[in-house]
């Protein structure tokens, strides 16, 4: 899972994106590095969001894996995300959808956003339907989120 993880980086800011996670309230579990814990922190805090010790008051919780230290605890409402959600948010000034950023390591595409141009009418409904299964989200165009392009040939089609 380490493989996934990326280091936060903050970007530029406005007042607007300062208050992008504006009345989250969220958990950052222990499966991440103490690293990557403050990092996230201060991405979070620095945008409007607001830290809770206890994992059962949390909305957002931060973690790599599943089951994690206190898990059992959470709300059936909250949402357990990997922690690139941040990043993605902040990059697209916008937040991202939570069920996108799955730790279930059976979500394999989760996090991808995938898009296609000129695939084959039952090639694309076999993406479709195999992005959205493992987790992934498909775009009908290409949009700033798209993190995979799929093309027959290099130019296209």
């Amino acid at each position: 899972m380490a493989a996934r993880a990326s280091r936060p980086t903050a970007g530029p800011s406005s007042s607007m994106q300062n208050k992008l996670f504006e009345g989250i309230r969220y958990f950052v579990a222990s499966s991440i590095t103490s690293g990557d814990r403050s990092g996230l922190r201060e991405l979070l805090n620095g945008h409007g969001a607001t830290e809770t010790s206890n994992v059962s008051s949390a909305e957002l919780v931060f973690t790599e894996t599943e089951d994690f230290e206190g898990s059992e605890s959470m709300s059936t409402s909250a949402h357990k995300v990997l922690p690139q959600w941040v990043q993605r948010s902040i990059d697209n000034k916008t937040r991202q959808g939570p069920e996108y950023f799955s730790p279930d390591p059976r979500a394999i595409f989760s996090t991808l956003v995938i898009c296609s141009d000129h695939l084959p009418p039952g090639d694309l409904e076999a993406v479709i339907a195999a992005t959205r299964a493992k987790g992934g989200i498909y775009r009908d165009g290409l949009s700033r989120d798209v993190t995979h392009l799929l093309v027959l040939a290099p130019a296209g089609g």
